[in-house]
């Protein structure tokens, strides 16, 4: 689908948070203290590289999302790239970022990815339970003991 960021729905915006349905955030992710952001900045969350940039979130401008969403047919018009046989998705944005002169920001990370039982995957599948969710796992153990670090635990009040 093509978007239209000068169409009134995205002219309100100025930084957009792409990112996976399968991550529990158990602390805030406060996306407006990214900064800088715009004239070529991305954010992206410490970790899950793998000789590159994670695909499964990113922070970026309104002025930048063209750039970093448009990876496949940058590479088609680039074809001395197609030739590369050990891309990893997670390099061959970083590839394609470093093309387009995006910058990549690191942030602590403050959430993890999730699976239940009985999702499907052709990866990794989720076999450590997630402490206080029932029928939930990590699916990546790296990332729930990063966000750990990165999370305070919950103030209790007391009365």
């Amino acid at each position: 689908r093509e978007w239209n960021l000068s169409s009134t729905n995205f002219a309100s915006y100025n930084r957009f948070v792409i990112t996976r349905s399968d991550h529990l955030y158990p602390c805030l992710h406060n996306i407006s203290s990214f900064e800088p952001l715009g004239e070529k900045h991305v954010w992206i969350p410490s970790g899950s590289g793998f000789g590159g940039v994670t695909d499964r979130h990113l922070i970026v401008s309104k002025e930048d999302i063209y750039d970093a969403l448009d990876i496949y047919p940058t590479l088609f018009r680039h074809p001395r790239y197609m030739n590369r046989t050990s891309w990893n998705p997670e390099s061959l944005i970083k590839k394609i970022w470093e093309l387009k002169h995006l910058q990549v920001h690191e942030f602590p990370r403050t959430f993890f990815t999730c699976a239940i039982a009985s999702d499907s995957t052709r990866w990794k599948h989720a076999r450590v339970p997630v402490p206080g969710y029932e029928g939930l796992y990590q699916k990546y153990t790296e990332e729930y003991n990063q966000t750990q670090q990165n999370c305070p635990p919950p103030k209790l009040s007391l009365r």
